[in-house]
């Protein structure tokens, strides 16, 4: 998770692929909360056709 850290501190946006398993990933959700109370840009990308994120 340090590497993932370090390389969101060096971001000026993360490009998140949001899918299911995306967000049952518990890495996945605290990268993505790490990016966001980081104050980046966040790209949110649907990777898969009918994805409805919730939450």
């Amino acid at each position: 998770m340090e590497v993932v850290a370090d390389a969101i501190e060096n971001s000026q946006f993360v490009i998140l692929c949001m899918s299911d398993s995306y967000k049952r990933n518990n890495n996945c959700k605290a990268e993505a909360e790490y990016a966001f109370n980081s104050k980046r840009l966040i790209l949110p990308l649907v990777i898969r056709t009918g994805y409805k994120p919730k939450g």
